[in-house]
């Protein structure tokens, strides 16, 4: 699919940010050489934000599938895994319809994408990974972090 960057950018209305810059996440009380997740209490009437880079992004996340999948997507099929990113898929077609109805429309097993002119089926019987699917809709790259009681940690999964 050819995403038209400019066509998104002045067919929508975009929100703006406190300070006009979208969000990115910053680490205090780093400690050198040791990885620190900075978890935070999810505001889960704006979990996703989208920005006037949307359609740029995703322009990006299709050109790396494309050219270097391998570098930039990993999974597994482990069942608790599957199950994870159905979820995250379906939690994504529930919310993204109710949060941005201007650029997302709830569909009978799916979502369709305004911005984008695209279906995203949420049917698991499917053989696209749902984790892809959710990056279809959205900015973030998403992962799956899953409680492993060999290790007694998350690990990532996905």
């Amino acid at each position: 699919m050819v995403i038209d960057v400019e066509h998104v950018e002045n067919s929508f209305s975009w929100e703006t940010f406190k300070d006009g810059i979208p969000y990115l996440g910053t680490y205090k009380n780093e400690m050198p050489g040791r990885v620190k997740m900075h978890t935070q209490k999810l505001e889960l009437e704006n979990w996703v934000k989208i920005d006037h880079t949307y359609a740029s992004q995703q322009r990006e996340k299709e050109r790396l599938l494309e050219t270097k999948k391998d570098l930039v997507f990993v999974t597994n099929d482990d069942p608790s895994t599957v199950l994870a990113k159905q979820e995250l898929l379906e939690l994504l077609c529930d919310y993204l319809p109710k949060r941005y109805p201007d650029k997302f429309e709830a569909r009978e097993k799916g979502v369709y994408n305004k911005m984008l002119d695209e279906f995203v089926s949420s049917n698991p019987d499917e053989s696209d990974d749902p984790l892809l699917k959710a990056s279809r809709l959205t900015q973030e790259d998403w992962c799956i972090m899953e409680w492993k009681e060999e290790h007694q940690a998350y690990c990532l999964t996905a």
